[in-house]
């Protein structure tokens, strides 16, 4: 067996009501900025709730909520700023991935300086960031638990995932009940998104079996709530499977070069959420795999998760199930004519995801994927 590191310093309060356990925790700070979007005073009590658990625990809280679905550099940037002039030591995320992400980012920019295409290319951050509290509202991203954040550039339309090892949250509230509110689609793509991350580590080149471990049992439970969640968005034992399953897969993450695909899409199509990108990419990237029996051993053990059929034909019935099966890249402004230059950008921006694939892509099959993704 090869030797692996797994690293986990993630606190994690899980389960139904967990939010109101906040305010007896010992937090890293007194002075905290709050990363949400305005959006989340609409959502039923997350937000106050949470700044009545930051209130039971002594911090004083400044609010930044300008985070967008995609979030971008600029936001980071004012994040960033906000959180030194406030003086605050640490951050609080509330909402989805893009909240989380948008936190740790602010957090590693306040420290280190600079704006984040200084760190796109291969600079490494010299510090650690700020540390995060997170709460996450959606079910997919894994950011809670992860260190890396994913951020836009919008000047260049470059979507890069940086961070640093210690870089993931100090505290995850994963609360199933602050998911209800979402509406089936949204609920879909997330959840689809934590499904692609636990995937992507079965097959990924550079697994090992704690991550997979993981991401057998993500599987397992996303496909077994997925379908239950988007049809009946009050079913709290399925919004307690898919939370738990992106948690999970948000454990073992390691990304395949569908993720840098997705990347290069929504990095220049912002109105493409993250989850309807890998949907639409998903059954032409793992049938090419099948096709070329590139990782059967790892598909077979797919198979018995999914407990759907033969892998990828498992996945699109799942996805068919859940409304998804006729998700392509044409709905969201992409062209075919950009294809070949966002293949290019991203095997140049996230080269290693490439490498992480059970097979080496060349770059014509990387080009028909995306073709066939658009339909």
């Amino acid at each position: 067996m090869i030797g692996f590191t797994h690293y986990f310093p993630t606190k994690l309060l899980f389960g139904e009501g967990q939010l109101r356990r906040l305010g007896r925790q010992t937090l890293p700070g007194k002075r905290a900025l709050l990363v949400t979007t305005k959006g989340q005073s609409r959502r039923g009590d997350a937000l106050p709730e949470t700044l009545a658990q930051l209130e039971k625990a002594g911090v004083t809280v400044s609010i930044f909520d300008a985070v967008s679905p995609n979030p971008t550099a600029a936001q980071a940037s004012a994040a960033a700023e906000q959180l030194k002039a406030e003086g605050c030591d640490f951050l609080v995320a509330l909402g989805g991935g893009s909240c989380i992400d948008t936190a740790k980012a602010a957090g590693l920019l306040a420290v280190n300086g600079g704006v984040w295409s200084d760190y796109v290319g291969g600079k490494s951050f010299p510090g650690p960031g700020l540390p995060v509290v997170a709460i996450p509202t959606t079910a997919g991203s894994g950011s809670e638990v992860s260190p890396w954040a994913v951020v836009t550039d919008e000047a260049t339309g470059i979507k890069a995932g940086l961070g640093r090892q210690d870089g993931a949250p100090v505290l995850a509230v994963v609360d199933p009940s602050l998911t209800v509110s979402l509406p089936p689609r949204q609920t879909a793509f997330q959840g689809f998104d934590a499904l692609f991350h636990a995937i992507e580590t079965v097959i990924n080149r550079g697994g090992n079996p704690m991550a997979e471990m993981y991401a057998l049992k993500a599987v397992a439970l996303l496909a077994q709530g997925l379908p239950h969640a988007v049809a009946d968005g009050a079913d709290p034992e399925a919004r307690a499977q898919v939370s738990l399953g992106a948690v999970l897969a948000g454990c073992a993450m390691r990304s395949c070069s569908a993720h840098a695909l997705e990347h290069a899409l929504s990095g220049h199509h912002p109105s493409l959420p993250h989850g309807a990108g890998l949907l639409a990419l998903a059954l032409p990237y793992y049938q090419h795999f099948a096709d070329c029996h590139a990782c059967d051993d790892a598909f077979a053990k797919l198979d018995t998760a999914l407990d759907r059929g033969h892998f990828p034909k498992a996945l699109g019935r799942l996805m068919d199930q859940c409304g998804m099966g006729a998700i392509k890249l044409s709905d969201y402004g992409v062209t075919l004519e950009e294809l070949p230059s966002l293949a290019a950008e991203a095997r140049q921006t996230a080269p290693i995801l490439f490498f992480n694939d059970p097979v080496s892509l060349t770059e014509e099959e990387t080009v028909a994927i995306l073709q066939a993704a658009y339909r």
